[in-house]
């Protein structure tokens, strides 16, 4: 069996856990996992077939990337939209984990519900429709068209709160 499975667990799976595992153990094992299961430890299981890291575990740690190495790629605003707006971090996006995800905001002083397109590696194969936050706490979707133009549609059609500010921070899917 092969494969990765990461578990949060809370007080009542944690006491599940340590029970199956105080019967496959000595007994003073079995205190031990009980007491760090019930001491909020949360808990990572990785099963691989035998031989499956080659000769070092460290080539395993050395292929996984971490999201902060991955980099952001700068989005090339139009049609009047501008970046940065009350000093917020400049529009950027960047694939991690087969997942694209949005930084920044954005504002406009023109009519124009598109403010950007989305360069060609960070494009979905369907529409996808992404929400997001605007002015006066009000939210608002990106629409997300597989050529990579981005539309920005206001909640109830008030397109004045996403001219004012558009917040791309924590907004992402899946391509």
């Amino acid at each position: 069996m092969a494969g990765l499975m990461f578990a949060h667990l809370n007080d009542e799976n944690r006491q599940a856990l340590a029970r199956p595992l105080a019967r496959s153990r000595s007994r003073a094992a079995a205190c031990r996992l009980r007491r760090l299961a019930l001491c909020g430890m949360s808990a990572v299981v990785v099963i691989l077939p035998v031989g499956a890291l080659g000769s070092s575990p460290a080539q395993a740690a050395a292929s996984v990337r971490p999201a902060a190495a991955s980099g952001w790629t700068s989005l090339t605003l139009q049609n009047g939209w501008t970046g940065s707006p009350f000093g917020t971090s400049a529009p950027a996006v960047s694939a991690i984990s087969g997942i694209v995800h949005f930084k920044g905001a954005i504002a406009t002083t023109g009519a124009s519900p598109v403010p950007f397109t989305l360069p060609a590696g960070f494009r979905p194969a369907s529409v996808v429709f992404v929400p997001m936050d605007l002015c006066n706490a009000t939210h608002g979707v990106l629409q997300i068209e597989p050529t990579g133009v981005v539309t920005v549609q206001a909640e109830g059609g008030a397109f004045s709160n996403a001219a004012c500010f558009t917040s791309l921070d924590g907004t992402s899917f899946a391509p």
